[in-house]
């Protein structure tokens, strides 16, 4: 007996696989230079790997592979001036995004500097009061409360007027972001820029995310210290907020991506941090039975931490990475499930109505841009919603949440965010 389907699964456009070409003879080349079996090897050749050395770097991911940060534009006066702040006994601010990358940059940074004898606060908007980006309103207020020197993580790149706030009333700013604008928009007046994909910057690494571009500056900052000791016992344990942050988003994961993400995995599957043990807890997660993976990082723990900024406040995420309490660290884990049950129950909601729309409106759906919008959808869910509407319709898609007479929308195409 077949199974009966929808009308809105059937508007759906169907996939088609394009098999890549064999390389038959080049792989086999590659299985002989490398020892490797030859399925092995045309996998490898597939993805750019056509030599013995690249073969055992990209199977056998090592710390030594990590790049040297001060190889990255603008680490060099970043270090000193953070070093400088130490010393000084400054209040040092840091300035994160609210999703997964931002979050667990903050933790990084913040550990560092804290274990050198630093001073850290930090602050993350709320995505529904303050919206995405550095403001120059908190720029002020942390200054009248004495920081002298703020850093950015996973955001900033935008922030030329802010930027001009900082420079004003006497603020040193240190911007780490990955994101660029586009090629007509000014760079802003910082310190220093710890972005790879900045002009004049030769990092190697050109795809990393924004907690591993903090990763690197963590990195730095310790070496100065203590170079052996950073290399044996520390950046290990750093690894595991970076890799959560580098698979959750989505970065490529070839070169230096491949080796955070997997040493961070060999890491992260033995779980030393409260809060960490907590969110694998209330992840129903356990490796010490099972050898924790991508996938457990990508749809179990990384849509728990999301949850925070997406449905309450990002800070959360923060302080259960960076407390010792057990006790706390539950509760803060416990919100972060209740919180990501939260999002799904909305996101499904108001997929119900898209789905529903698509099925019953024939020229809605075959229109070329889909716009769709609901009364008092949570603002935090419409990015993820957009994204569904494109896997179902291959289409851009552009979600709006009404609330009264204030519309806020969120617009995808394909995997990139086009328009928000």
């Amino acid at each position: 007996m077949s199974t009966p389907v929808s009308a809105a699964a059937r508007s759906y456009p169907r996939q088609r696989w394009v098999v890549a070409p064999a390389h038959t003879e080049q792989a086999a080349a590659l299985a002989a230079e490398a020892h490797l079996p030859a399925v092995v090897a045309e996998l490898l050749f597939a993805r750019g790997i056509t030599d013995a050395q690249q073969a055992h770097t990209f199977l056998n991911p090592h710390i030594a592979h990590l790049h040297d940060p001060l190889r990255m534009l603008g680490m060099t006066d970043a270090v000193d001036r953070i070093e400088r702040a130490i010393a000084a006994r400054e209040p040092i601010l840091l300035y994160g995004d609210y999703d997964v990358d931002g979050t667990t940059a903050v933790v990084l940074l913040k550990t560092a500097i804290e274990m050198l004898g630093g001073t850290v606060r930090f602050h993350v908007p709320h995505r529904i009061r303050e919206g995405y980006g550095l403001q120059s309103s908190v720029l002020e207020a942390e200054y009248a409360e004495g920081v002298r020197l703020v850093i950015t993580v996973d955001t900033g790149m935008r922030a030329v007027a802010e930027a001009e706030t900082a420079r004003r009333i006497g603020l040193d700013l240190i911007i780490t972001d990955h994101h660029l604008p586009s090629a007509s928009d000014p760079v802003p007046a910082a310190l220093a820029i710890l972005n790879p994909n900045q002009s004049r910057c030769g990092y190697p690494e050109k795809s990393l995310c924004g907690a591993a571009i903090a990763l690197k500056l963590a990195q730095a900052l310790l070496e100065r210290r203590d170079l052996a000791r950073t290399r044996e016992k520390t950046l290990p344990s750093f690894l595991k907020m970076a890799a959560i942050a580098t698979i959750a988003d989505a970065v490529p994961l070839h070169g230096e991506n491949r080796t955070i993400a997997a040493l961070g995995l060999r890491e992260l599957r033995r779980p030393v941090g409260t809060g960490l043990r907590a969110l694998f807890a209330a992840a129903a997660l356990d490796p010490a039975s099972k050898a924790l993976t991508g996938f457990d990082v990508a749809f179990r723990l990384a849509p728990r931490i999301n949850a925070a900024g997406r449905m309450d406040v990002a800070s959360q995420v923060i302080e259960l990475f960076c407390t010792r309490d057990a006790q706390r660290a539950t509760e803060l884990a416990q919100n972060l499930e209740n919180l990501n049950r939260l999002r799904r129950e909305a996101e499904a909601a108001a997929l119900r109505r898209i789905e529903a729309r698509l099925a019953e409106d024939a020229e809605f759906a075959g229109g070329r841009l889909l716009v769709v919008d609901g009364e008092g959808w949570h603002r935090g869910v419409i990015g993820i919603l957009a994204s569904r509407v494109v896997e179902r319709t291959a289409k851009p898609a552009i979600v709006v949440s009404v609330e009264g007479n204030i519309a806020h929308g969120s617009g995808r195409r394909g995997e990139r965010v086009w328009w928000r």
